[in-house]
């Protein structure tokens, strides 16, 4: 495994894998019974994806956790396994 130095080829790589983590994330959540909460911004794009569906694990996250942040879901790309 190397560094990619191109942030085009990064962003290129990240939405190629992307489908892979959320299918393994989901995996994850059936196997264990846990929720899994995925975040990530490689450009500013926020992309997230909540194995309970219905954001209920993120909105206790950030309700518990992250008081002071707010985020505009307007903005973030959800995924959903198929």
């Amino acid at each position: 495994m190397k560094i990619i130095e191109s942030n085009a080829k990064h962003i290129a790589t990240f939405k190629k894998g992307m489908p892979r983590l959320i299918k393994e994330a989901h995996k994850l959540s059936i196997t264990t019974g846990e929720h899994v909460i995925l975040v990530y911004s490689p450009s500013g794009n926020s992309y997230f994806y909540d194995s309970s569906y219905n954001f209920n694990t993120i909105d206790t996250f950030l309700n518990q956790n992250l008081e002071n942040i707010v985020v505009d879901r307007d903005d973030v790309k959800a995924y959903t396994v198929h």
